[in-house]
């Protein structure tokens, strides 16, 4: 919900590329596949884990 308020949608989040599926990482949304805690949204980035993505 805190994503969804901040403007990311679901493709940018939970997308993956059709004929890869999630195999690289660069073409999976933000969620696909890191098993970490995400612990801040903004509408440019999110702290997932100890990263940060944009």
């Amino acid at each position: 919900m805190q994503a969804h308020a901040a403007g990311w949608d679901t493709l940018h989040l939970f997308g993956v590329l059709p004929t890869l599926g999630a195999i690289r990482g660069d073409f999976c949304g933000m969620l696909i596949p890191p098993p970490l805690d995400v612990h801040e949204v903004t509408a440019e980035w999110t702290k997932i884990g100890r990263a940060t993505a944009y």
